[in-house]
């Protein structure tokens, strides 16, 4: 399934796959170790993601040496490792082995690539299953974290809360969604169920929670590189017209997908149906004194669902549909409380047996689909994708001497990955100030620009009156791109910057 998925990614499916921002860790690892410059110039991510998705992705590029490879492989192995972790915490909780219940796991989460294959083919909704560098590496973690909870948990053993405390300190410097995702809903369960679980186990998980947080948001705050101080008037936190505003956006959004006909709309009701689910499980697992994974996991998963969802818009992050990377996570985290509550309520044998026939009959069909839906021609063009852009790009490189220029944001870093003439494209504003996002300041500096990308700049006026002479126009298809008198970027001493110096070279 996740190769056709590969496969079928194509059109607007694969410029997202290879956006701008999905480009970030890419672009880091080829200016570092490819083009040889230095980190010192870096402005990274507000959410850096150096643990584990920076880690991981730059040695898949030491062993592959080619970013569509490496992004291939990245997401082929995130996507299994996340049914992995589903399945361990399932086992943990249930103390069971059952193949079944794997299968209801697998099954349910191909939900996601079943949605892009057949209906609205939107793919923003199994994208963040397999990206770099979002905040699915921050899910991964709070699952990886919370089988280590319930391994200390259940046998007492101190080597779990040193992991924790070390896997979440790393976490924290790269995406501090994880205090969302992990700490706080650890600590309010723990303290929620300290009878029982123990004293003792609550005091620890909460302590080791309290001290990462506390020294990993203040080491943080010395090492963060991010460029701007964000000043939009939607990033207010806890100003109340703004959550207001923020929750109409997110249920007016997900309301209106719940009364579409489509494998997506299947998952949203499985995501409200499960919340249900999980408090059934809680209170009537909290009868039994020897149970206690049960409800801790099904109390950790409804404090989840609350803060991950509420906590962005409450924060003021919740711009738009495409901010939805900050609280999806409990849509897949779904997956696993179906399987959980089948777990702990069908005990028939008569219900036990058909639902394996059933499940048993679903995994056929959706290897069926797979290979039904299997492109070999789409897995050559993913491996040999060459945005038309970049294509048009390159066809004048060579003629009009091009080596250095600038555009937009969101396709800077496509022209300067994709190039196959060697073309550095550097983000600005419209302009021409240095777009410092995600950048390196030393990429402006010291380099003489000859060309610019006119590609979504609001005003296309702006440009002109940083420049001394316009020497050649191309229409390109989906751009203009425009040849001018050089131009470059000086740094005063002190580190402040003048936007642009032109010349007459």
């Amino acid at each position: 399934m996740f190769s056709n998925l590969t496969t079928s990614i194509r059109n607007n499916a694969i410029v997202l796959f290879f956006s701008s921002d999905a480009l970030y860790l890419p672009s880091i690892f080829k200016d570092l170790f490819i083009d040889g410059n230095d980190m010192s110039g870096w402005h990274f991510n507000p959410a850096p993601n150096f643990f584990p998705d920076m880690i991981f992705y730059f040695l898949l590029m030491f062993l592959v040496k080619n970013f569509i490879y490496a992004s291939f492989l990245f997401a082929l192995i995130q996507y299994i490792f996340l049914a992995f972790l589903f399945v361990r915490l399932f086992k943990l909780v249930s103390q069971s082995n059952s193949s079944y219940y794997t299968l209801v796991i697998y099954s349910l989460l191909s939900f996601f690539i079943l949605e892009f294959f057949f209906f609205s083919q939107d793919f923003w909704y199994v994208f963040y299953l397999i990206v770099n560098s979002y905040h699915t590496g921050a899910f991964i973690i709070t699952l990886l974290c919370l089988v280590l909870s319930f391994k200390y948990i259940r046998d007492h053993k101190i080597i779990w809360p040193i992991l924790i405390t070390v896997i979440g300190f790393l976490m924290i410097q790269s995406d501090r969604l994880f205090i969302l995702l992990y700490c706080v809903p650890i600590c309010l369960t723990s303290l929620c169920l300290y009878k029982k679980i123990g004293l003792k186990q609550t005091i620890l998980l909460n302590g080791i929670n309290i001290l990462m947080v506390g020294v990993g948001l203040v080491i943080f705050s010395k090492i963060n590189t991010y460029a701007y101080v964000e000043s939009n008037k939607f990033l207010k936190p806890f100003d109340f017209d703004v959550i207001k505003s923020q929750f109409g956006i997110f249920f007016g959004d997900l309301f209106s997908s719940m009364t579409e006909f489509s494998i997506r709309t299947v998952t949203l009701y499985m995501f409200f149906i499960s919340l249900g689910m999980m408090t059934y499980v809680f209170f009537m697992s909290l009868k039994n004194t020897k149970d206690t994974l049960a409800p801790f996991y099904a109390l950790f998963s409804l404090i989840f669902s609350i803060c991950v969802i509420c906590g962005p818009m409450a924060s003021g992050k919740f711009l738009g549909w495409d901010c939805l990377r900050y609280n999806i996570y409990p849509f897949y985290l779904a997956v696993l409380n179906v399987a959980v509550f089948f777990w702990y309520t069908i005990k028939t044998q008569v219900f036990l047996v058909t639902g394996k026939y059933l499940i048993v009959g679903f995994s056929i069909l959706l290897m069926s689909i797979g290979i039904a839906k299997f492109r070999y021609q789409g897995l050559i063009d993913y491996f040999n994708y060459y945005p038309e852009i970049v294509q048009n790009l390159d066809a004048v490189a060579e003629k009009e001497d091009l080596k250095y220029g600038v555009t937009n944001y969101w396709e800077a870093k496509v022209f300067t990955m994709f190039s196959k003439k060697g073309l550095k494209v550097y983000s600005v504003f419209d302009d021409l100030a240095i777009h410092q996002h995600v950048a390196n300041d030393n990429w402006y500096f010291g380099n003489i620009f000859n060309f610019v990308i006119l590609s979504n700049f609001a005003d296309t006026n702006l440009y002109r009156k940083k420049i001394n002479e316009i020497k050649y126009v191309s229409n390109l298809p989906n751009f203009r791109m425009i040849k001018c008198s050089p131009f470059t970027y000086f740094r005063f001493v002190g580190g402040s910057v003048v936007n642009v110096e032109t010349n007459d070279k």
